[in-house]
């Protein structure tokens, strides 16, 4: 199999996946599922996933991949929003960092369906499994250490509003929300303020 073959039949394999876990959750995620919902054999999906946690390793990794992603994409659209001096300025860098995460969270609460669910099941496994979740844990871990390089008067600040966004991501993403559109716009203008102060 030509490897731009085998990798769409990868992703394919995957999107597949994470379609089965939105419809029948995670437990229920098998080998078998996967090979009747791409149309292929058994041997196929273990072609590209030896065994189940494979799979799961493989849609964690995924996951992981769509959160920077996302985070890239908006952190250059916050950038891009900097004066040319504001991009050489570390305090400036992480206030855009925020508004990336704000804007992402606009979007994720916007429309959060499929990646909210898939998010939820696959952190599900941190109890079984916790090693599994190492790439989830590493994007964080990443994360943090670009808060920690911030010059000192902004990097608790930006380390504070990331984990008040994380806290607004967790509870959308387990239906737990109970704000309203107004309550989290004026969450984001006090984060504005607070790092517009440092």
């Amino acid at each position: 199999m030509s490897s731009d073959k085998a990798k769409m039949t990868r992703a394919a394999m995957l999107r597949a996946a994470r379609e089965l876990i939105v419809e029948r959750g995670i437990d229920r995620l098998s080998m078998d599922q996967l090979a009747l919902r791409c149309e292929k054999s058994k041997g196929a999906v273990m072609y590209h996933f030896k065994t189940r946690r494979a799979l799961l390793q493989a849609l964690i990794e995924e996951y992981a991949e769509h959160m920077n992603g996302r985070l890239c994409r908006n952190e250059a659209w916050a950038l891009s929003n900097l004066s040319e001096a504001e991009r050489n300025d570390e305090e400036a860098k992480g206030r855009a960092l925020i508004a990336a995460y704000v804007r992402w969270f606009r979007e994720f609460d916007a429309d959060s369906s499929e990646w909210a669910q898939v998010g939820v099941s696959l952190l599900a496994l941190a109890s079984h499994d916790p090693e599994l979740l190492e790439p989830v844990r590493a994007w964080y871990r990443r994360l943090i250490a670009r808060a920690e390089a911030l010059p000192f008067r902004v990097r608790s600040k930006v380390i504070f509003c990331l984990m008040a966004m994380e806290g607004l991501f967790f509870t959308r993403k387990f239906s737990l929300d109970g704000m309203t559109a107004d309550q989290k716009e004026a969450v984001f203008a006090e984060m504005r303020a607070l790092l517009e102060r440092a």
